[in-house]
């Protein structure tokens, strides 16, 4: 697959994630199927958090969000400079779940999260993703939580675009078939 865009890559992520799924699914050796299970997990959520960078840098161009929404949307601080509010270079962090939150609110989601089983899939899976990454403890996932958090990145890449471009998100429909068989 030729990657030419952020979106090629986002969606490269993904099938990736799919077929580490898949080959942890089969792997005998407990160390191989840790292996592709935490692989799984962090290209899904790379996948998402690449996802809702394209979508924010297309929207914070159209000045359709206020200095604080773009702040946190771009992960950029705001300063004051010379009378007027405005977005430096430097990093600020935002929680994805609160981009996603934000992005869904705005453009007049009628998703309700707390009745959402994605929703919630997601937030296990980014907590999985948070554990590998930091770790405190050794995390144990489950195939069970790999393709939770598969299903629910994709779901939610579907719900951003349904609400945002008014379309269904045009890599959905493949589920959890990779495109890839290494």
């Amino acid at each position: 697959m030729a990657i030419t865009s952020i979106d090629d890559y986002a969606y490269d992520l993904i099938e990736k994630s799919k077929q580490f799924y898949e080959k942890g699914k089969s792997e005998s050796d407990e160390n191989g199927k840790s292996a592709y299970f935490q692989a799984s997990i962090l290209f899904s959520v790379m996948s998402l958090e690449t996802t809702i960078s394209s979508i924010a840098g297309e929207l914070c161009s159209r000045d359709a969000f206020s200095i604080t929404e773009k702040s946190m949307l771009l992960e950029k601080e705001i300063v004051f400079h010379d009378g007027v509010f405005d977005l430096s270079a430097k990093l600020k962090m935002s929680r994805l779940v609160d981009k996603i939150s934000l992005l869904l609110y705005r453009f007049h989601s009628r998703i309700d999260k707390r009745k959402t089983i994605w929703w919630s899939q997601l937030n296990a899976g980014i907590d999985i993703r948070n554990a590998l990454m930091h770790p405190k403890d050794i995390p144990l996932i489950t195939p069970t939580q790999v393709e939770n958090t598969i299903t629910s990145v994709l779901k939610c890449i579907d719900a951003l675009y349904r609400c945002i471009y008014h379309r269904k998100y045009p890599h959905f429909n493949r589920s959890m078939v990779s495109i890839y068989a290494f």
